[in-house]
């Protein structure tokens, strides 16, 4: 049952309801999952502190306008930068991207820096893209991926970074015989990477594989909680229907009652409810909303995190091949020795044995340098993921307690109303 409501909110009410809006946007909160990442940075005030540590190039999104029209139509975002770096232009640059621009530099970030990290991008979504809502979280979201290139030790220096951030013309993959050839052999290159177990037999280095299933493991238990963050919110937001409800049907009773401080105290209890609408309400549209965001795009970092050891797995097949190829050239030198009718071939035989050299050294230190890679990386990986969750939760804490701060406070100025009722 609906009720429809028609009075004036009561002091009391409009106080709480100020107070609850203030704590939820102070310095340390989060007012909107939108606004939560106008920096670009995962964590709390942390943007420009990150930023200070690498001046040398800064990187924020501008404007956002739709595109054509049709199922051809598209959101373009203004990209500014600027940088002090080698390989960089100086002055300001603004450039046009899409999203598959976006995802373009994602997977050459991959190829151009093995190992690395990649940040991850939002996931695309083809229903509600234009929704002025949707394309002003979007356009957070691709600026926070921008914001962790920028910041990342080898990705901010990156060839793609550079074109992707300052050139004029078309990108690569706008060339259709650059889709139709690199592209090709990326996914061929895509699904070896990920064909590559190194086994607990194989593994040179017991720390990687210990590594790896904590990575594996703590990305389910982060799933786990993304899930339940999910009902959590959707169960603030239910509470705030409810209590909206509950006010208005407090009102309806206060309207037909006779009894002056009973009409009092259910109007009284009809503001409370309003209170409380409002505070479940923006505590779910704030801190709530912005930590189920963080969780889920920590969900991708696992992906992407998941993907650097996958790299190394490859780098190492690659070099597990190499020394299968060695032994094999080693053999078959051994044989054409051996053999007097195949002396014609022994030169060879050794030429053959020495490139077989040659790719084994250069595999092996192949793999030494992308394992050192990934070592930085799953170390640099930790101390983010503490830094990020900290702001997280700090504000979810701090939402609370002003939530419920808030309440008591709604409560309390409620009982003198319901202690005053009398017959009289």
């Amino acid at each position: 049952m609906s009720y429809s409501r028609s009075r004036s909110r009561s002091p009391v009410s409009s106080r709480s309801r100020s107070r609850s809006r203030s704590r939820s946007q102070s310095p340390g909160g989060r007012a909107s999952a939108a606004a939560a990442s106008s920096t670009g940075g995962g964590r709390a005030n942390g943007g420009e502190e990150e930023y200070a540590k690498h001046p040398f190039l800064r990187v924020t999104m501008g404007e956002a306008t739709k595109v054509g029209s049709g199922m051809s139509s598209y959101t373009a975002y203004d990209v500014v930068s600027t940088a002090e770096l080698p390989g960089f232009a100086a002055g300001e640059h603004t450039v046009v991207r899409r999203y598959s621009d976006f995802s373009w530099l994602a997977e050459e970030l991959a190829r151009e820096c093995p190992g690395a990290v990649v940040p991850p991008l939002p996931v695309k979504n083809a229903t509600s893209r234009f929704d002025e809502a949707f394309v002003a979280r979007r356009k957070n979201e691709l600026e926070k991926f921008l914001y962790r290139c920028a910041c990342h030790p080898l990705l901010h220096s990156a060839k793609a970074l550079v074109l992707f951030l300052q050139s004029k013309d078309k990108l690569p993959w706008q060339n259709k015989s650059w889709g139709s050839g690199l592209l090709k052999k990326m996914s061929k290159v895509a699904g070896s990477v990920s064909s590559y177990v190194i086994t607990a037999a194989e593994e040179p280095d017991p720390w990687f594989a210990e590594k790896k299933d904590e990575v594996e493991a703590w990305g389910k238990q982060l799933s786990e909680l993304a899930k339940c963050a999910n009902q959590l919110l959707k169960l603030r937001l239910s509470m705030s229907e409810a209590h909206s409800e509950f006010s208005a049907g407090a009102t309806a009773v206060a309207q037909s009652e006779a009894n002056p401080g009973l009409e009092r105290a259910f109007n009284r209890l009809a503001d409370v409810a309003d209170t409380s609408n409002t505070i479940y309400s923006e505590q779910a549209e704030g801190a709530l909303s912005q930590l189920v965001v963080d969780l889920e795009e920590y969900e991708r970092i696992v992906a992407a995190v998941k993907a650097a050891l996958a790299a190394r797995a490859q780098v190492f097949g690659e070099w597990a091949k190499a020394k299968s190829d060695l032994a094999k050239k080693e053999d078959n030198l051994a044989k054409v020795k051996a053999n007097p009718k195949k002396a014609n071939k022994v030169a060879s035989a050794k030429d053959d044995l020495d490139a077989a050299i040659t790719n084994e050294a250069e595999s092996k230190v192949a793999f030494e340098e992308i394992t050192e890679v990934v070592r930085e990386e799953l170390a640099r990986f930790e101390g983010e993921k503490i830094l990020d969750f900290r702001a997280s939760l700090v504000a979810v804490v701090e939402s609370f307690i002003a939530a419920e701060s808030d309440l008591i406070d709604a409560w309390q100025g409620l009982m003198p109303d319901v202690k005053a009722i009398s017959h009289d």
